[in-house]
């Protein structure tokens, strides 16, 4: 009897460990998904001035450009300049 019960104590166990691990996969993934700033989200909501600097520390210091920020910062520059002058 006292094998049954560490049996079912040890499954129990798992399975709390098991729903554990799968909360913070999907809680880290949430925050992954919505946390995340891209520099398109950013660029269509008009915040130049983020895009320059989050394409600035991306870009810093790095041999290999990501085209993606290259891109990101000329198209950031280019709107901010003609808003700046509207």
């Amino acid at each position: 009897m006292t094998v049954t019960l560490v049996t079912r104590t040890r499954l129990y166990i798992k399975l709390v460990i098991m729903k554990t691990i799968k909360l913070l996969t999907l809680l880290i993934a949430a925050f992954l998904i919505v946390g995340c700033q891209t520099v398109e989200k950013l660029i269509d909501n008009g915040d130049y001035d983020q895009v320059i600097a989050l394409a600035h520390k991306k870009l810093n210091g790095k041999k290999n450009k990501k085209e993606k920020y290259v891109k990101a910062l000329e198209r950031a520059f280019a709107k901010s300049k003609t808003h700046a002058y509207s």
